[in-house]
């Protein structure tokens, strides 16, 4: 039997995120990505970026579910959808 492992990556805490410049990471994202597809030679799926707001609060468990319409919420339901349609049917 010959086994073929596909692996991916998802980049956690990227630096360059705040709520206040919502649209600013994405170029920051890009080019971590690039960086890193490049030197691992695998896909990067998506990033979550590093959001102070979140990881200095005290109520961080289960953020998502109480803040649904926060950047940090949104691209949690992204990168989900992501990974579901990397799944073999």
């Amino acid at each position: 039997m010959i086994w073929i492992l596909k692996y991916f990556i998802i980049l956690n805490k990227v630096p360059g995120a705040s709520p206040i410049e919502e649209g600013c990471w994405d170029c920051d994202e890009k080019a971590w990505a690039a960086e890193l597809e490049n030197y691992i030679g695998t896909k990067v799926v998506g990033s979550v970026p590093c959001f102070c707001d979140i990881q200095f609060s005290r109520h961080e468990f289960l953020f998502a579910v109480k803040h649904p319409n926060h950047p940090f919420s949104k691209r949690v339901v992204t990168l989900a959808e992501k990974i579901k349609a990397l799944a073999p049917i």
